[in-house]
C-alpha cells in the first residue's frame, strides 16, 4: 500500500540523466589476466549443457553482428 510518504520517496528511486563517478581512487581489476584462462558455463535444471571459453572481440567488429550466434556463423563460414 503506497502511503503519502512512500508516494514522495519513489522519485529517489529514479536514475538520473547523468551521474559524476569519481574513478581517482579505481583499481585494475585484478582478475582480467585470467580472463582467457576461464570458462563460461551454462547449466539447465542443474545439468551442464555447454561449457564455452570467452573470446575478447573487438567493438569495431561487435557493431557489424547483433548476436553471438552471427558472430559464430560467420567465422564458421570463413573456416570453411
Amino acid at each position: 500500500m503506497k502511503t503519502k510518504e512512500n508516494i514522495n520517496n519513489d522519485s529517489e528511486d529514479e536514475m538520473l540523466d547523468e551521474y559524476d563517478f569519481d574513478y581517482s581512487k579505481a583499481k585494475p581489476n585484478k582478475y582480467a589476466k585470467d580472463f582467457h584462462k576461464s570458462k563460461i558455463r551454462i547449466y539447465d535444471k542443474g545439468k551442464l549443457i555447454k561449457e564455452m571459453k570467452p573470446v575478447l572481440i573487438e567493438t569495431d567488429i561487435i557493431k557489424h553482428f547483433k548476436t553471438s550466434n552471427r558472430i559464430n556463423k560467420a567465422l564458421r563460414e570463413l573456416i570453411h
